[in-house]
């Protein structure tokens, strides 16, 4: 049963750009990170639509969401703020911005189905943090995904077994 501390690594891809870090770096960490850390969970923020971003660009951005495969994926579609530099710029049509976020959405959706279905029958060290909907529990494991329980009390830790998944959360049983 793997149980180690609660590891998040949040990055936000604007960052980067504003840092002038290149995505070959970023690739290069996450791929670091996920070498030494097992089953790491990643979560990244993106604007989509931002003035100026060019079909090439948001290629890049899908690309990169793939080659780092984060668990979680906070999408927002550009909207002009008074009083930023970026008001100053040419807003691109609505159209473009949502489907650009649906595009993402669903790539990082199927990603998320993909990475949690390797999960199956794999036993977890999880920490039971509130009550669920239908008198479910939900827990959390080390790295912070979410698995729902049909027993446990609030509080406790137990030993699960991941019994199956939903593209947000995993389900599991308690071994112990």
């Amino acid at each position: 049963i793997r149980s180690t501390n609660f590891i998040k690594f949040s990055a936000v891809c604007f960052l980067f750009i504003l840092l002038k870090t290149s995505a070959e770096n970023f690739i290069k960490l996450v791929d670091l990170i996920r070498n030494r850390y097992n089953n790491f969970l990643i979560s990244t923020d993106i604007i989509v639509g931002f003035p100026g971003e060019t079909e090439e660009d948001f290629s890049r951005t899908i690309d990169l969401i793939k080659e780092t495969r984060p668990h979680i994926v906070n999408i927002t579609r550009y909207s002009e703020r008074p009083d930023t530099k970026a008001a100053e710029f040419k807003d691109m049509p609505s159209k473009i911005k949502k489907e650009r976020s649906r595009k993402l959405t669903k790539l990082a959706k199927k990603i998320r189905i993909e990475d949690n279905q390797k999960m199956m029958g794999e036993k977890f060290n999880a920490l039971i943090v509130r009550k669920g909907k239908n008198n479910t529990k939900l827990a959390r494991i080390f790295n912070g995904k979410a698995v729902v329980l049909n027993e446990g009390k609030i509080g406790k830790t137990v030993d699960i077994q991941v019994t199956d998944y939903k593209h947000n959360y995993l389900v599991g049983k308690v071994i112990s």
